[in-house]
């Protein structure tokens, strides 16, 4: 982003380059998988996925028809995968569900739940078995976007499936 705004004219000294990070303090705990599960109310034998942020930013998907688009796959070798979609706003919630009914998939692979405080995102993460982030090719999202919920995912150790983007390359 600075090489760019300097090709846009701006002088070097002007820019000041803040990097993101995560507070690993919060997200690393010594919660087991089974424990965040259990105060979830989450079953032990399902394969929870979990895409944990704003639906959209600045108006734009952040990948969720992508994610149900994709599970079609997943449910057919595993029924009992649940896909988890923490963050809303909910009123996206009724095209998200239009989309699960046209692929014919079950209502019961998917759960959205509004935004949650910054201290319940570990508990979530925790139970989860993959994270996933899936934003789509747009050059916001391609270029300019550093994204905190991969450092999030990164510092809990768990699989994460993010596209290949430049951004998040």
């Amino acid at each position: 982003m600075k090489k760019e705004m300097e090709g846009l004219g701006l002088s070097a000294e002007h820019i000041v380059v803040a990097r993101d990070a995560v507070d690993l303090g919060l997200f690393q705990t010594s919660m087991t998988q089974g424990s965040a599960r259990e105060k979830l109310k989450i079953r032990e034998d399902e394969l929870i996925l979990s895409y944990i942020g704003k639906y959209h930013t600045n108006g734009l998907e952040k990948g969720i028809p992508n994610i149900i688009r994709a599970s079609n796959q997943i449910v057919i070798k595993f029924p009992n995968a649940t896909f988890y979609f923490v963050g809303g706003p909910l009123e996206r919630v009724t095209k998200y569900k239009s989309i699960i009914a046209e692929l014919g998939l079950p209502q019961k692979n998917f759960v959205f739940i509004e935004k949650r405080p910054v201290e319940e995102v570990p508990l979530f993460l925790q139970a989860s078995d993959i994270l996933l982030m899936p934003h789509p090719f747009h050059p916001f999202y391609a270029y300019h976007v550093s994204p905190m919920k991969l450092f999030e995912y990164m510092s809990v150790g768990k699989p994460s499936i993010a596209t290949a983007l430049p951004a998040i390359e």
